[in-house]
């Protein structure tokens, strides 16, 4: 009987051990300060989500703390600044999506040795900044992707695996940031400063 109840105790232990998630911390938002300001000449600045998330499979956004098409949402609020007077920048969300893919594993006595990759997941992040204004005939633009693909072992965590998300939401936003700020130079350079 003892022997049991130290059995259980220990089980208790290590499943709650095993079920330890990431430190609070680690899954905070960005500092999306260190992205700098950019200060548009137009009256307005709009920030349009128009990606809408499906909320089921194979789309997986949604599940995380912090979805990609939030954290593009704060990121141009924090970056995009209207100091003119005319016209309008809108900054927008076109994609923001994370798709899983579930990949074969072996079967049989060859699957039993090693972990396994069982899952690839994608994020694809589009973005445009448009400058609507009557000064303009043809309507400048800036339209930048990223995309990202991790995998996951059949042995991950969803704590683990949420964590390898969000690191990857977060290099993202990184490379976001780098290749927008480079657009604006390139296509409107005129009104971003």
């Amino acid at each position: 009987m003892k022997f049991a109840r130290c059995f259980f105790i220990l089980f208790l232990l290590t499943a709650c051990a095993g079920r330890a998630g990431p430190d609070s911390g680690a899954l905070r938002a960005p500092e999306y300060d260190k992205y700098g300001i950019t200060n548009l000449n137009v009256g307005d600045v709009q920030i349009v989500n128009s990606y809408v998330p499906p909320y089921h499979a194979p789309n997986v956004e949604h599940e995380l703390y912090l979805p990609p098409y939030v954290a593009v949402r704060d990121w141009a609020q924090s970056r995009f600044r209207a100091v003119g007077t005319d016209g309008v920048a809108k900054i927008e969300i076109l994609d923001a999506s994370i798709i899983k893919h579930d990949l074969p594993v072996r079967g049989g006595f060859g699957g039993w040795f090693g972990d396994q990759i069982n899952a690839e997941y994608r994020l694809h992040i589009k973005v445009r900044t448009e400058v609507i204004s009557p000064e303009y005939e043809n309507l400048p633009f800036a339209e930048v992707e990223v995309t990202r693909t991790i995998q996951t072992t059949d042995n991950t965590t969803l704590a683990q695996r949420d964590a390898q998300l969000h690191d990857m939401v977060s290099s993202a936003l990184d490379e976001l940031n780098k290749l927008m700020t480079q657009s604006l130079h390139d296509k409107l350079s005129d009104i971003a400063h």
